[in-house]
């Protein structure tokens, strides 16, 4: 029995007021906080030559916040790139140099022969070899990043660029979700026990695995004045971009791992082939969220999108409601749940906007908290 870590739902709420402004992070921006100058972890007493190990489980203590997959459901190995940034310029907060540790290694579970279950040495691709690493705590930092399984088809990896930075490219498959294959969170440390408590050099490295697909979904809620109809009353719905571009469920996404440079996490890009049709692409969301029918939808993982409007005839009269461009950005892994207000009058307005990390976990509820504001 083995586990992978996954995102987990950590709900993040946002109720929208006249006077409250909400801004979604664009692509490729950063509200990361400007790292101290980090100071090399001093070699442990005694301790020389410390092995790097990985593992895709979860440690026992995290098991009650981080969703898993078992053995019969995750995948049985990851391809994992890994560097470590050797010069640090205090003054513009940038890593300057670095050095590959791993590239594009294969790492496999082989259960109770090693002690994370996790193993390198050894698991290379047709015969590559595969060397033993060891800890250099004289680095500034460290960083890791993965896809699963394995051997994952129609993924492209490249370095370069300038901040250097290494891109994992695929297609993404709304309509086929479970084909589409896991990456990993970016694993960053410089080894300041303050900062990174549960990432310290000499530590077995952690990853944690994510789908790179974005889930959305919509649903209406009633003041409690409307006395004289429900959900019944409600026809002829559409949420859909406002500019007529049709909804992306399937194209091609680019993740940043950062090598040099300030950022310290991931980003992403996507895009959607052109002339794209359905079933790649829809014209609007028309199936809302009810406990009848528990819809969501697989989307692409999208930015720059603008306004979405949401179109309903409420007692046989049309209502609308404008949602801003910047909550309509789709973060890989995210879920996201729009849920719409109709008062007294059948006016309909934007109520909430929920977020939260996907449960991975095999057979996990996707419930949400839900208000009547």
């Amino acid at each position: 029995m083995f586990e992978i870590s996954y995102r987990a739902a950590t709900a993040v709420k946002q109720v929208l007021s006249a006077l409250l402004v909400l801004s979604l992070s664009a692509c490729g921006s950063s509200d990361e906080p400007v790292e101290p100058e980090p100071t090399p972890t001093p070699n442990p007493p005694a301790v020389e030559d410390v092995a790097i190990t990985f593992a895709g489980n979860l440690s026992e203590e995290r098991t009650v916040t981080r969703a898993a997959l078992n053995d019969n459901a995750g995948p049985s190995s990851f391809k994992l790139w890994g560097f470590k940034n050797d010069a640090y310029n205090a003054s513009t907060a940038a890593y300057t140099g670095y050095q590959t540790v791993i590239d594009g290694y294969r790492v496999a579970f082989v259960g109770g022969t090693v002690p994370t279950g996790w193993e390198y040495i050894g698991q290379g691709e047709s015969g590559r070899e595969q060397m033993i690493k060891y800890w250099d705590y004289s680095s500034k930092a460290y960083r890791y990043w993965a896809y699963a399984p394995a051997n994952a088809s129609g993924i492209t990896v490249s370095t370069g660029g300038t901040p250097v930075a290494t891109t994992m490219s695929l297609t993404i498959d709304g309509n086929n979700a479970d084909d589409v294959p896991y990456v990993s969170e970016m694993w960053f440390s410089t080894g300041n026990a303050a900062l990174y408590p549960d990432k310290l050099f000499g530590n077995t490295i952690q990853m944690k695995f994510y789908k790179p697909v974005a889930h959305v979904r919509f649903m209406f809620r009633f003041s409690e004045s409307v006395k004289h109809y429900d959900r019944t009353g409600l026809s002829d719905i559409a949420f859909a971009p406002g500019n007529g571009a049709p909804i992306a469920l399937k194209g091609g996404l680019t993740l940043t791992y950062p090598i040099t440079g300030t950022a310290v996490s991931s980003s992403f890009s996507s895009s959607v082939a052109s002339g794209a049709a359905y079933p790649d692409v829809i014209d609007a969301f028309t199936v809302d969220y009810t406990d009848a029918t528990p819809h969501w939808y697989t989307v692409l993982p999208r930015s720059g999108q603008g306004s979405f409007r949401l179109t309903v005839k409420v007692l046989g009269e049309e209502r609308t409601a404008d949602v801003p461009a910047t909550m309509m950005e789709w973060k890989p892994g995210y879920d996201y749940t729009y849920i719409f207000k109709v008062n007294e009058t059948g006016g309909v307005v934007l109520d909430l906007l929920e977020l939260a990390m996907h449960d991975w976990s095999t057979g996990a509820p996707r419930n949400h908290n839900l208000y009547n504001w």
